[in-house]
C-alpha cells in the first residue's frame, strides 16, 4: 500500500514539476515594464521601465510532497488514494510600451509671393516751346517818283509855245507822279512760348516678397504599446487524499481456528 502511494507522490511530483517548467517558460513572456506618463512634445525622451529577467510564475509547487497522515474519516473496506491536484493559472494580457513617446522637427520652409510694383524711370519734366510770330501780307501803293514839271519837245501849234531860236517849240509839262504796288509783312502776332508739362515714365518690375518666415515644427510621436501575456497562479498545487471507489480492496483470508471452516 505505502509502495503505491510513493509512485502517486513521485508520478504527481514528475506532473508538478512539468507543470513548473512550462509556468516557468510562459512566465518569460510576460511583461513587466510600462512606460511613464506620456511626455510632453519635445520634452526629454521617456524610456520605458527594462523589462526584467525572466523569473518563474508564483508560486503554485503544494507545501509538501505527500499527502501527510491518513484520512482520518476512512473505514474499513474503502480505498483511499494520494492525488496530486494541479496548480490552476490564467491568462492576463496586459499593455507593454515598446517605444516611448518622442517627437521630431520638420522644417516649415519661408513663404514667398510674387508682387509687382511701378518704378519711375524718368521723372517729370518741363520745357519751353517758341511759338513764332504770326505775320500777314500787306499790299501798299508806294510813290517811286514824286510829281515833275519838264520840258518837252511839242509842234509849233501847241498853244503856249515858244519858238526857239532854231525853230523847235519846247513846253513846260507836268509829269504826274509814279506809284508802285509793294507787299510787306505786318505782324499779327508777336513771337511768344508755352510751357509743356512731360509726364513721369514708369516701369512694372516683379519682385519676390516674404509673407511668413521658416520655422522648426515639433511633431510629436506618440508611444508605441504592444500586448503581452502571462501566466498567473490562481490557485497552488496541492497533495490530497481522495476515496477510490473503483478500487476493489481484496480482504485477506482469515485465519481463525476457532471459526467453523467455510465450504
Amino acid at each position: 500500500m505505502r509502495s503505491t502511494f510513493m509512485k502517486i507522490a513521485r508520478t504527481g511530483a514528475s506532473f508538478a514539476f512539468v507543470l513548473g517548467v512550462a509556468a516557468f517558460a510562459t512566465g518569460c513572456d510576460s511583461a513587466y515594464g510600462s512606460c511613464e506618463s506620456p511626455c510632453a512634445p519635445c520634452a526629454p525622451k521617456p524610456v520605458c521601465a527594462p523589462e526584467p529577467t525572466c523569473c518563474p510564475p508564483p508560486a503554485c509547487a503544494p507545501a509538501s510532497e505527500h499527502c501527510g497522515a491518513m484520512p482520518a474519516g476512512a473505514v474499513c473496506g474503502e480505498a483511499w488514494c494520494c492525488v496530486f491536484i494541479p496548480p490552476v493559472y490564467s491568462t492576463v494580457t496586459e499593455k507593454v510600451c515598446t517605444q516611448p513617446e518622442s517627437c521630431r522637427e520638420e522644417w516649415v520652409p519661408p513663404v514667398y509671393e510674387t508682387r509687382q510694383k511701378q518704378v519711375c524711370t524718368c521723372p517729370e519734366q518741363t520745357r519751353t516751346i517758341p511759338i513764332p510770330a504770326v505775320y500777314n501780307t500787306v499790299e501798299d501803293c508806294i510813290e517811286v517818283c514824286p510829281s515833275r514839271c519838264e520840258w518837252q519837245r511839242v509842234d509849233c501849234g501847241t498853244a503856249g509855245a515858244t519858238t526857239g531860236e532854231k525853230g523847235e517849240c519846247f513846253a513846260l509839262v507836268t509829269i504826274p507822279a509814279t506809284y508802285e504796288k509793294r507787299q510787306r509783312q505786318v505782324c499779327v502776332t508777336p513771337e511768344a512760348c508755352r510751357t509743356e508739362v512731360i509726364p513721369a515714365v514708369y516701369a512694372t518690375e516683379t519682385e519676390q516678397v516674404q509673407v511668413a518666415c521658416g520655422y522648426s515644427k515639433k511633431i510629436p510621436i506618440p508611444a508605441i504599446y504592444e500586448d503581452r501575456c502571462s501566466q498567473v497562479c490562481n490557485q497552488q498545487g496541492r497533495w490530497e487524499w481522495q476515496k477510490n471507489t473503483a478500487c476493489a480492496v481484496q480482504v485477506p483470508v482469515a485465519n481463525n481456528p476457532c471459526a467453523p471452516a467455510t465450504k
